[in-house]
């Protein structure tokens, strides 16, 4: 059972850093060869692919990762000393 949550917990980590490299792609876009309603689909496809892959990715890293990084990701402790 431990293994198997290993291996989520690594697909899931792949998912949003594969979902990272997106961005790039979709900067590139204006730049490709393809008609403006193609370039439209191509950059809708891309942000939504993205962000789906984003949520899956996290949903399977699940509430143990959320947790741990719930205090760096908190604003009121970017500037405390410790």
């Amino acid at each position: 059972m431990e293994k198997k949550k290993s291996i989520l917990k690594w697909v899931g980590l792949g998912l949003v850093i594969f979902s990272l490299l997106f961005i790039p792609v979709i900067a590139y876009v204006p730049f490709m060869p393809l008609s403006l309603k193609q370039k439209g689909v191509l950059t809708a496809v891309l942000v939504i692919g993205g962000q789906a892959l984003t949520w899956i990715g996290g949903l399977m890293l699940g509430k143990e990762l959320l947790t741990h990084y719930r205090k760096y990701l908190n604003p009121r402790n970017w500037f405390k000393n410790k």
